[in-house]
């Protein structure tokens, strides 16, 4: 909604003028583009924005999201313009912004995702046998049914092994429905746990976190977060 997206930049603009920030650091596409623009219009000093990732709108499927990817990418031209640094969390996002023109390749640094405290997730033995762990957001291109359609797969030959299913749907483009969400709380071949508090703790009780995504990532946390504590990971070649 372009009103919605409209008033979301005047809240920045007013924000960001009662604050008045030496820095400003924006994460996330909408906080990205209409913050740094905020920041320019209010003379910040030193604006720098962190791309964690490109997300469905860099895969367009069809004519909408071709037009959608047209009108994000002049957006973020006009944005990050004359910025002073813009952090990618992998090459693939560096490659996208100078095949685009987004931005100069000089004011783009590359950084290994947003990193996590080895000691807030600490190296646990792994306890459990055959239980495969999977974490996310519901979006159909993070893997969550090529998931299912393996623990479907290996129950019929490993009726003892596990298959763990945590997260939840946040309504975003390619998410699961309800009636979907609904369906995966009684499917009998995996167990459901819904949006995890506590992923340490699920995490050590896996023997193998997996993330089968096709989704333009920056560095998924999860994985950060499962190798730390010394999880062997299945995901795939995809950027990010």
């Amino acid at each position: 909604s372009p009103i919605k997206h409209f008033f979301i930049f005047l809240y920045y603009l007013r924000i960001i003028k009662s604050v008045s920030p030496d820095i400003i650091l924006s994460y996330n596409i909408i906080p990205v583009i209409y913050g740094s623009l905020a920041s320019k219009i209010n003379r910040v000093k030193i604006v720098t924005a962190m791309i964690t990732g490109l997300g469905a709108i860099f895969s367009p499927k069809n004519f909408r999201d071709l037009l959608i990817r047209s009108v994000t990418i002049n957006l973020y031209r006009i944005s990050l313009k004359n910025i002073s640094w813009i952090f990618a969390q992998n090459g693939y996002i560096l490659e996208v912004f100078n095949r685009y023109k987004i931005s100069m390749s000089e004011k783009i640094v590359l950084i290994a995702g947003s990193g996590v405290n080895i000691d807030d997730f600490p190296y646990t033995p792994i306890k459990s046998k055959n239980t495969f762990l999977f974490i996310s957001r519901f979006i159909k291109d993070k893997g969550i049914n090529e998931f299912i359609e393996a623990a479907t797969i290996l129950k019929k030959s490993w009726p003892e092994s596990r298959f763990i299913v945590g997260g939840w749907s946040d309504g975003s483009k390619g998410s699961l429905s309800k009636n979907e969400v609904e369906l995966l709380k009684v499917n009998r071949n995996i167990e459901f746990i819904g949006r995890v508090d506590d992923v340490k703790s699920i995490i050590s009780e896996a023997t193998v976190f997996v993330y089968p995504s096709s989704y333009n990532e920056g560095t998924p946390r999860t994985i950060l977060e499962a190798l730390s504590i010394g999880r062997p990971i299945i995901t795939t070649s995809h950027p990010g």
